[in-house]
């Protein structure tokens, strides 16, 4: 018997924590009255039990905070930066430049549906009572959501992997450039439908409830163990990049900023092909004591990475900085009257081709010939990304 007066402490149902991570350990609570009787909820009359001291609601708010801000700021830079490269024609003819803009996309259709279930999943579960929320429902549109939002995750670990296969294909074959990016295409975007579907179809028929977010092991695994070896192959190809590069400069030794230089060029790379996650492989479990710092420092590594990739490859690129401010000098060219312009004058010039190649390492073009080894100082080549590699001559 429960005394008069007194409130009793229960476990918190699952189907309150289920998808929770900010959850407290406190409970749930019922009230009995003074009369011997548990508290009726006025609207209906029945027994009422108080489930919102499951959810930490303040660490719940600043998981969504933090989710939807970083979000929000990769969407802000990755939108201007599609727009620069397909603007200028150097630009967007250039491999490299459309496996980034495939990137991007990826980036910026997951950064979207992360903001659309943050406020229609996330932020419904804390101001709804349990049993109304869409989670318990488990409606349609609930469960599409997060079906396309792990769809588009591994689009995003498949489109890393093509970055960092293309610039591996390129020193491994001798700076031979694919002829075609279609196959990059299709399969950055269509391998991953086969897991997602295959998950989707364990899920809808075995684990049908709670938008799916429920873990269902070892099911899970046909969603983590293609993204995860995207990362690994990512892995592979950096330190093989960072071999070959270092091992090329070894005839310069007298020029020890080259490996300085080369070490940073690979570094900035890290962000590209995502492996700055590998910091966060490991989940702890929500009852461990780092399981909130961990949601937090895991939310800025995911949402941020879109928004950092866009800033290094993009904003603080000096090849684009070049476009951007000859683009700029045309339109004041054209604003000076007719009458002016008969000052000026104009020389062109028409480089011979040739089919050297060289590699850009962070603002320090680097002739190579493919055949001989030996390499020379390259002072007017246009500064891309670190470790890119084009034709002399030609885009």
């Amino acid at each position: 018997m429960t005394p008069a007066k007194t409130r009793v402490f229960e476990k918190c149902p699952s189907y309150v924590t289920d998808g929770i991570w900010a959850y407290s350990t406190v409970g749930a609570y019922k009230d009995c009255t003074s009369n011997g009787t548990w508290w009726r909820n006025p609207q209906n009359q029945q027994e009422w039990s108080n489930y919102s001291t499951c959810i930490d609601i303040e660490k719940h708010h600043v998981i969504i905070f933090v989710d939807t801000t970083f979000s929000l700021f990769s969407i802000i830079l990755l939108l201007p930066a599609c727009v620069i490269f397909l603007y200028f024609r150097p630009l967007r003819i250039q491999h490299r430049i459309r496996l980034h803009l495939n990137l991007f996309v990826s980036f910026i259709l997951t950064s979207i549906l992360f903001i659309m279930w943050n406020n229609l999943v996330n932020r419904d579960h804390i101001y709804r009572h349990p049993e109304e929320t869409r989670l318990h429902r488990n409606t349609v549109g609930c469960r599409i959501l997060n079906f396309l939002i792990s769809y588009l995750r591994s689009t995003n670990y498949f489109c890393m992997f093509i970055e960092g296969y293309y610039l591996y294909r390129l020193l491994a074959a001798t700076f031979e450039r694919p002829k075609t990016l279609v196959g990059y295409y299709i399969f950055s975007w269509g391998f991953p439908l086969i897991p997602s579907l295959i998950y989707a179809t364990i899920r809808g028929t075995m684990f049908n409830e709670k938008c799916w977010v429920i873990n269902a092991e070892p099911y899970e695994w046909i969603m983590y163990v293609p993204n995860l070896l995207c990362i690994m192959a990512n892995l592979f190809f950096l330190v093989y990049i960072l071999l070959v590069l270092v091992g090329r400069l070894q005839n310069h030794a007298n020029e020890p900023s080259n490996y300085r230089r080369t070490v940073k060029a690979t570094l900035v790379l890290i962000p590209l092909f995502g492996l700055q996650q590998l910091l966060i492989i490991y989940r702890p479990s929500r009852e461990n004591d780092y399981a909130y710092p961990y949601e937090i420092i895991s939310s800025i590594i995911i949402h941020s990475q879109g928004g950092l990739v866009a800033l290094v490859f993009c904003f603080f690129n000096r090849e684009v900085h070049s476009h951007i401010r000859k683009a700029f000098d045309r339109l004041k060219d054209s604003s000076v009257r007719p009458a002016d312009r008969s000052s000026y004058t104009t020389t062109t010039q028409f480089p011979a081709a040739n089919t050297r190649s060289f590699i850009h390492l962070n603002g320090h073009s680097r002739l190579v010939n493919t055949n001989t080894g030996q390499s020379a100082k390259n002072n007017n080549a246009a500064n891309y990304t670190p470790l890119t590699v084009i034709k002399e001559g030609g885009v």
